[in-house]
């Protein structure tokens, strides 16, 4: 009798325990819901520009004269990103602003400053 009681026991301990049941044996059914976490970070981006020019040092003064002066849409091609300089960002570094943000359907929940 003792021995069936405690394969009872370990049977309601079993069914109870795996997260589907209840304390009464009941099946409980359970949701999943999504959360996102939104973090601020740093990363540096490598872009490509080509310059026309007659020689390599004509062609570096163009291309440093419109970096300098921010002018460097006409020689673009293409960017990736350097995805192992990824850095986060702190409050601190971000103006006292938040960089982590948690979210649910849109809903910010909280931030890493709250």
């Amino acid at each position: 009798m003792k021995l069936k009681k405690e394969l009872i026991k370990t049977k309601f301990m079993a069914i109870y325990g795996d997260g589907k049941h209840n304390e009464n044996m009941e099946h409980v059914s359970k949701q999943e819901f999504d959360f996102y976490i939104d973090r601020k970070i740093t990363i540096w981006v490598r872009e490509q520009h080509t310059i026309e020019a007659e020689n390599e040092e004509t062609a570096k003064k163009e291309m440093i004269e419109s970096f300098r002066d921010n002018m460097c849409s006409e020689s673009f091609r293409e960017q990736e990103h350097l995805y192992d300089t990824e850095y986060p960002l702190e409050p601190g570094d971000n103006f006292g602003q938040p960089t982590f943000e948690l979210l649910y359907n849109h809903e910010l929940l909280t931030t890493n400053i709250d």
